[in-house]
């Protein structure tokens, strides 16, 4: 093992589970490797030969970590569903205060019995409750009885493989009961929880209430800060913190608990070595920080247990075991062990954006901290003028506020897609503000209004205008149109890759750090070349992204360039575009959109435009309605090998009167060598003289986007009988149409193969000029090929 062996079993661990996430699914298998090599581990320093153990211990924690994820993915994030959706009754205990969105009521219910055609299940993750406007008044405690409609939250069912199709960010929920009336809730009682953990959730339900009783993002940011509730923030909030790289500061921070404990530990060593009998009887350090360690608990519990908060409770906390049993504590070794912990308890952790990015900034700080404390901490010299040591001083920091932004920046880029380039700037500014005026203002009009409400009142008003100047910040760093770099999401090798450079990089890195991150990068690059090169091959590749009830399909095209066909439904608080297929073209590679192709005016097909716009520039714009459409017959081509066929609408001007929307729709026959695939948006029967036409012209190989969702038996059986596909896939989610119909699976089955993005989620349709490739992200999900594994690692999808 290395010199720290904390942090060696750590990163052992650690990569265990990432790779397990990654490795076929087989815990049986890894279970019985796990007990093997703890077996012969134990072997091994029995026998004496503890060199020999020491050499294969972290394969040892490599080992466990595998088996560790693959047996905490259960079915419910690996594609198959263990709950079946409808009418149901739930009953449980609310957990956390309600919340408010878009007139609806939130509720979420812990320890949930499901009860479904006289089968209870008792789910093992909360329930959440989705109550319309009149159902407020519900309290954390209250044991209440909902009947509902189950609807199962499935997560992302397009490009998000990675380990599976884990929920990464947020809390994890089993399902979503859908409530038609607040009149469907009965209350059975009320369960306020025993002992000081109960309590303390109490205090913190106040607190919840005390702060939205202030509107505006003031109150909320306030909230988010002090009991960890965020989903009230406006979105345009978040947008603008995200952009100046200052969106960890709308959650509790790690740094907040690390001020805290010291806070609370120099308080009672002060306050215990005023006592005389106590300093003569014991040692005033270690029962400082005996007596430090509740508080620390305390706050974990009142910020609701978030990964930054548990990393910094664990540091602390062994910290203070130092304190006690008179030990000194490497920060490497704290920060390594609070890693361990949180990803034994929850390997899931591993995969999400807080966790990732919260420990990569503490790393960064513990990379430039011999650079900086010294700056910080040695007194001034003699002839040193008070300028000169403000400058020396901001100089420190900013230095530490770029090394956090810098390391945390490939990660920011993985998984928002952008990177701020105001954000050391701004958090030079935000991060001291908040820590030292915006926060304690927070906590102290808590205490205030638990003591005395009239002073609290006047203390919140302190509290709200601190908040009300970090929004300001934000918003001004945000405002430049450069404050940000919008890119494709990188893949996995490259994304380690550029933390690995990025530790290279950092002021005074250690010779053997610097030598390992730059001989990764080095054999990063060369195996990643190699991939490339012996895998290319000129492709043709459209998907059909998972969008619910609604349409949009990605083109990428042999040499480069991009197609979308429509961009999915938008329906009040729901946006497609924002939620999937702008992360789905990112995560695809694509920066630019050359073309935009919109079927049809339905919010369904082109809801999610507004947001493809406004993250991506689009060249040209292709309509089946309007002055500029496309009319049948009409022609292009898609870079220099894709021929476009215009199959629909017919030429003329349509009588409005007559003529449905749907049948304007714009169809297109996209062709490659022997491969044609059909996009064909809602066109119903007006469609069949487009493939009259091009009866002619077909290629041998075709494949079907289904129209206007399966939900049309006549149109399904003559474009079937025109077009003979291959592979037909549709676009379907829950509906109340009937879609897709039975008559038109049955009329499309007797030609090929018939998907739907309901059941197996996107459908990835590859073409190399000669036949189709397909796969569905259910199948890639439960069994990706080992090609496919290290496609994901090189290209990232």
């Amino acid at each position: 093992m290395s010199a720290r062996p904390v942090l060696a079993v750590s990163l052992a661990f650690c990569g265990g589970v990432a790779l397990g996430a990654w490795l076929p699914q087989e815990p049986s298998a890894w279970g019985w490797a796990t007990v093997a090599t703890l077996a012969v581990w134990a072997a091994l320093f029995a026998a004496g030969r503890l060199a020999a153990g020491s050499r294969i211990g972290l394969a040892v924690f490599v080992i466990v970590g595998i088996f560790r994820i693959q047996g905490d993915l259960n079915p419910l994030y690996t594609g198959s569903d263990p709950l079946a959706e409808g009418d149901a009754v739930a009953g449980g205990r609310i957990a956390r205060p309600a919340e408010l969105r878009d007139g609806e009521m939130v509720l979420h219910l812990d320890q949930a019995r499901l009860r479904r055609n006289g089968v209870t299940v008792r789910l093992g993750l909360p329930l959440q409750i989705l109550v319309p406007s009149g159902g407020e008044g519900y309290s954390v405690g209250d044991l209440v009885t909902v009947h509902g409609k189950v609807r199962l939250i499935r997560g992302d069912r397009n490009l998000g493989w990675f380990p599976g199709p884990i929920a990464t960010r947020g809390r994890r929920y089993a399902a979503r009961l859908i409530v038609g009336s607040a009149a469907w809730i009965r209350r059975e009682g009320h369960d306020p929880g025993r002992g000081p953990g109960a309590v303390v959730l109490r205090w913190r339900a106040a607190a919840d209430a005390f702060w939205k009783t202030h509107p505006g993002a003031a109150g909320q940011i306030l909230n988010s800060l002090t009991t960890g509730e965020r989903a009230g923030i406006p979105a345009e909030i978040q947008e603008a913190f995200l952009r100046s790289g200052l969106t960890h500061l709308l959650a509790i921070s790690g740094m907040n608990v690390g001020f805290l404990a010291a806070l609370v530990f120099l308080l009672l060593r002060w306050g215990l070595s005023l006592l005389e009998a106590l300093v003569l009887r014991l040692p005033v350090q270690p029962v400082a920080a005996v007596l430090t360690l509740p508080a620390l608990w305390f706050f974990m519990l009142f910020s609701g247990s978030q990964i930054p908060v548990g990393r910094a409770v664990l540091s602390s906390a062994a910290g203070l075991a130092a304190v006690i049993l008179w030990r000194r504590v490497h920060p490497a070794d704290a920060w390594a062990l609070a890693a361990l912990v949180i990803v034994a308890w929850d390997p899931r952790a591993l995969f999400s954006a807080s966790f990732q990015l919260s420990f990569a900034a503490v790393a960064a700080l513990m990379l430039v901290a011999s650079r900086v404390v010294p700056v910080l901490s040695t007194p001034a010299q003699p002839g040193e003028g008070r300028l000169q040591r403000l400058y020396q001083g901001t100089r420190a920091l900013f230095v530490v506020s770029l090394a956090a932004s810098t390391l945390t920046a490939p990660l920011v880029a993985f998984h928002f897609q952008q990177v701020s380039i105001v954000g050391p700037l701004a958090n030079l500014i935000a991060v001291p503000f908040t820590g030292f005026v915006v926060l304690p203002a927070g906590w102290l009009a808590l205490a205030a209004t638990a003591l005395w409400a009239p002073a609290g009142v006047h203390v919140a008003s302190v509290a709200v205008w601190s908040a009300e100047r970090l929004v300001e910040i934000a918003a001004w760093f945000a405002l430049p149109s450069w404050a940000v770099i919008r890119t494709a999401r990188p893949p996995l090798l490259l994304t380690l890759s550029l933390l690995a450079l990025a530790c290279a990089l950092l002021p005074r890195p250690t010779r053997s750090l610097r030598f390992w991150c730059v001989g990764w990068c080095a054999a990063a690059a060369i195996a990643g070349s190699g991939w490339a090169i012996a895998t290319h091959r000129q492709e043709l590749l459209v998907v059909v992204l998972d969008v619910g009830q609604g349409l949009s399909a990605a083109v990428l095209l042999p040499g480069g360039g991009s197609l979308l066909y429509d961009a999915g439904p938008r329906w009040r608080e729901y946006d497609a575009g924002e939620r999937i297929v702008v992360p789905a073209l990112r995560r695809l590679g694509v920066a630019h959109l050359e073309t935009l192709a919109i079927s049809h005016h339905h919010p369904d097909h082109d809801g999610g435009v507004v947001a493809v716009r406004r993250e991506f520039g689009v060249d040209r714009t292709w309509r089946g309605e309007g002055a500029q459409a496309l009319v049948r017959g009409d022609e292009y081509m898609l870079g220099s090998e894709v021929h476009v066929l215009v199959l629909n609408p017919p030429p003329g001007k349509p009588n409005l009167n007559t003529i449905d929307a749907n049948d304007r729709s714009l169809a297109l026959l996209l062709s490659w060598g022997d491969t044609g695939v059909a996009l064909t948006g809602d066109a119903g029967p007006a469609l069949s003289g487009g493939l009259a036409a091009a009866a002619t012209r077909l290629p041998a190989h075709i494949a079907l986007q289904v129209p206007h969702h399966g939900g049309s038996p006549a149109a399904c059986r003559s474009i079937s009988e025109a077009l003979r596909p291959e592979v037909s896939v549709i676009s379907v989610g829950r509906n109340t149409y009937g879609h897709p119909k039975q008559g038109a699976v049955a009329a499309l089955e007797t030609s090929g193969r018939v998907l739907r993005t309901d059941r197996d989620g996107a459908v990835f349709l590859r073409s190399d000029g000669l036949r189709w490739e397909v796969r569905t992200w259910r199948e890639l999900s439960t069994g990706r090929t080992w090609a496919e594994r290290l496609r994901w690692l090189v290209a990232g999808w």
